[in-house]
């Protein structure tokens, strides 16, 4: 079987824009992120990349305000006022990242079960929710994240990507992980009609990716 590929263009600080291995678009990157003042997403057909957002200036830099109840009620008001604005056919795909409020396992869950609606999901980048000091154990950790949600269905996508030295998604085979070691991962562990989500670096591995055969 087939997997679905999609492509993701942009990292840090856009979010990404998700095109079809075709190049037909499926979700456009959001500026900003849902907690900064008078955010809106903007004009534009389609679906919406977007980060879950920090209370802080910098959008990534720690801040442990991420985890207060505060922050929480902020993304979901949030994520109302979004799904107002853009109306129930147009899909929201958050990204998890360790500075913000879906940063990690626990979080996701939370986010699924309290937040996110039926046109609202999780764009899964294990790779962005490790920091530097999670390195080193990289593979123990996506193998729990890949766990927990490779097969829940309010993750509509998963990134396949390697881990920079510092954390984050690099291409497969730049990273600590190596490239069959980083696909493989997520090959095991997500549902089989998820689509897989590659860096634009990596499109070349597309067809390796979909079907199962080594990545190279």
């Amino acid at each position: 079987m087939n997997r679905p590929i999609w492509i993701l263009d942009a990292g840090a600080p856009s979010p990404g824009t998700l095109t079809t291995i075709a190049g037909e678009p499926v979700a456009s990157a959001s500026s900003g992120h849902p907690l900064e003042p008078r955010f809106s997403i903007g004009p534009g057909a389609g679906g919406r990349v977007l980060w879950s957002g920090t209370p802080g200036d910098d959008p990534f830099a720690s801040d442990f305000r991420v985890w207060t109840d505060e922050a929480w009620a902020g993304l979901a008001r949030a994520i109302a006022a979004l799904r107002m604005e853009v109306g129930p056919d147009v899909m929201l795909w958050v990204r998890p990242h360790a500075c913000h409020v879906v940063s990690d396992l626990p979080s996701c869950r939370r986010f699924l079960s309290d937040v996110a609606d039926a046109s609202t999901r999780v764009l899964l980048d294990p790779a962005s929710m490790l920091t530097e000091e999670l390195v080193g154990a990289a593979e123990d950790h996506l193998v729990r994240i890949l766990d927990g949600l490779g097969r829940e269905p309010g993750v509509g996508a998963v990134l396949v990507a390697d881990v920079g030295a510092s954390g984050g998604p690099v291409s497969l085979g730049e990273g600590v992980l190596g490239a069959e070691l980083a696909a493989s991962l997520v090959r095991d562990r997500a549902r089989s009609d998820m689509p897989l989500v590659l860096l634009e670096g990596d499109r070349e591995r597309a067809s390796a990716l979909a079907t199962g055969g080594p990545i190279g």
